[in-house]
């Protein structure tokens, strides 16, 4: 029996039916084109060792066999797969003319096959980049590391990862080294170049990347505007001259810093500045008043920044000379303002550094020492010019001389312990905690005795004597345990500056990362104590230091900082280590 009951239309109801749904579907088609939903890319594939590479390569069968061939053959809003692997030569460099996406909901996708997986290696060619995007929008990147640039003749364009004069551009657990590894002529090398450089351009993310080496800049913003970093991680392992730093926000505007680390810069004999320069440690924000309107700083770690540890430095004439500055945080904002909030500065030579409009709260800085070379080294917070900084919700534990300098009448809700003074031309705040004013906090934690103030530099216990203390019954100290930004979104879209839930701990992506940078082995030609003598063990940067070394775990290193077992809950095991008390 026919189940099917069939339905008849008159002729003229006919007509209308089928003109409308064509209408109907015209109308859709045009909605979908305009609003971005209607182009589908094609998934194209790069495989070395595919059988029978098609013109279309759009399957790992057909796979191109390099990287330059695939990007012939791609189209705006495709998607690119390149096999887990190592590509070396001039046609597997990635800047053969990435196509634009369409649109914000149409962009051209370049991944490795598994995040990590692929490594474009430039092998230091004179003028042969691993990455560049110039003039580029709506272009993703995933999981791919771009290694040892040729000389291109500009500390910019030298760099392995370089965006320049785009938009909309968004990288992914992409990592960069600048120099060779196991490598000891670097005669061809552009010493003064950076490793992640952004340019002139706008609206730029660069989540969980990853970068090391000896640079001038690690991760550069410049000229751009409307840029995240988040949950990144920097370590400099040697300075070439001139101004230089992990992460620097250059005559840029309404740029966000969320959860990023600067970590282990702990090499001075491996520093050397063409001049007396300015070695600006971990995060800097340099411009003139006319460029920098609005940055903001939530979330981020600096650990292991020093200075010059007594070290004669020379220059690669045998010059003696010395860097000047080595703060942990140099900013600055004559138009608008900067903000600083939970952010954290450990076992350093200095703390903050501000010239105008900063506006700072749940700062920690714990262990700030002298280097006897250093300019304002051991100091928590030194004001230089322009307008006072505001300091909130703060603690400066176990500073060698000043805990917060210049400030004038804006401390307030700080706590202070252990340092050589609390306060230089500054006015003790009516809510501090400190001795001048009688209202003295204890810090001293331990396993047995959790009456104090500080068991962890990036949280403050909910039974700690800072907690609920601050302004607004706020925490005093900086609770860096949360995730800032919703994943994937760029400056202005919805949740991309919020704290969320998610928790930041263990450290996305911590393994490998730190496999990659303890291989790091470079021979320093122009070593400051023994140059030229690759004899010497000390004469070598090696990468197996800090939180690579043996034994650690970037998380496990900065959570057991101050003494304290890492807490249970970060790991299913925890090795234990000796308590150290504040004292």
């Amino acid at each position: 029996m026919n189940l099917i009951k069939k339905f008849h239309l008159p002729t003229k109801t006919k007509k209308n039916y089928f003109s409308k749904c064509i209408s109907v579907l015209i109308l859709t088609a045009i909605f979908l084109f305009t609003t971005g939903y209607a182009y589908a890319g094609t998934t194209r594939y790069v495989d070395p060792g595919s059988p029978d590479p098609g013109n279309g390569y759009t399957s790992w069968n057909r796979a191109a066999h390099d990287i330059a061939s695939a990007m012939s053959a791609m189209n705006g809003g495709d998607e690119l797969i390149i096999r887990d692997g190592t590509y070396t030569g001039a046609n597997n460099m990635l800047y053969h003319n990435i196509p634009s996406g369409p649109d914000e909901n149409n962009y051209t996708v370049i991944r490795a096959e598994h995040d990590f997986g692929v490594i474009i290696d430039a092998e230091i060619v004179d003028m042969r980049m691993p990455f560049r995007i110039q003039y580029g929008k709506y272009i993703e990147v995933h999981g791919i590391e771009f290694r040892r640039p040729g000389d291109m003749h500009s500390n910019q364009a030298s760099s392995p990862v370089y965006i320049i004069k785009s938009d909309h551009i968004k990288l992914f657990r992409v990592g960069g080294v600048e120099v060779a590894l196991q490598a000891r002529d670097i005669s061809t090398y552009l010493d003064m170049s950076n490793i992640f450089t952004i340019s002139q351009s706008s609206y730029i993310l660069l989540e969980e990347c990853y970068a090391w080496g000896q640079g001038k800049y690690i991760f550069l913003t410049y000229s751009s505007d409307h840029i995240v970093l988040r949950r990144c991680i920097s370590r400099q392992d040697g300075w070439v001259g001139g101004v230089g730093d992990n992460f620097s926000s250059y005559l840029s505007s309404y740029v966000e810093y969320q959860n990023n680390i600067a970590i282990d810069m702990d090499g001075p004999r491996h520093w050397h500045p063409d001049g007396s320069d300015a070695l600006w440690g971990g995060f800097n924000m340099n411009g003139s008043a006319d460029n920098l309107e609005y940055n903001a700083f939530r979330g981020n770690i600096v650990m292991n920044i020093t200075g010059l540890n007594g070290v004669t430095m020379y220059d690669g004439n045998r010059q003696r000379r010395s860097a000047t500055y080595n703060p942990a945080f140099r900013l600055s904002a004559s138009n608008g303002t900067c903000l600083m909030e939970n952010n954290a500065v450990i076992n350093s030579v200095e703390g903050l550094m501000t010239y105008d409009n900063v506006d700072v709260k749940g700062f920690t800085a714990v262990n700030i020492y002298i280097d006897p070379d250093m300019m304002w080294s051991g100091t928590g917070v030194s004001h230089v010019t322009g307008n006072r900084p505001t300091i909130k919700n703060s603690v400066f534990a176990n500073i060698a001389r000043e805990a917060v300098a210049g400030i004038a009448t804006n401390s307030d809700y700080n706590a202070f312990y252990g340092n050589a003074t609390n306060y230089s031309y500054t006015t003790p705040g009516s809510h501090d905690y400190s001795s001048q004013n009688g209202n003295h906090l204890n810090m001293i934690w331990s396993e047995t005795n959790t009456s104090g103030g500080l068991k962890y530099p990036i949280r403050i216990e909910s039974d700690s004597n800072l907690s609920g203390k601050g302004e607004g019954s706020a925490d005093i100290g900086a609770n860096i345990t949360k995730r800032y930004g919703v994943n994937g979104t760029l400056y202005g879209e919805s949740g991309y500056n919020t704290l969320t839930d998610v928790d930041l701990w263990p450290f996305p992506n911590e393994e490998i990362i730190r496999s990659r940078m303890k291989s790091y082995r470079y021979w320093d030609k122009n070593d400051n104590i023994d140059y030229n003598n690759p004899d010497n063990p000390s004469t070598w940067i090696s990468g197996d230091r800090g939180f690579c070394a043996d034994g650690q775990t970037l998380t496990k290193y900065i959570w057991e900082s101050l003494g304290n077992s890492i807490p249970d809950d970060l790991y299913e095991k925890k090795p234990k280590i000796t308590e150290i008390i504040i004292d």
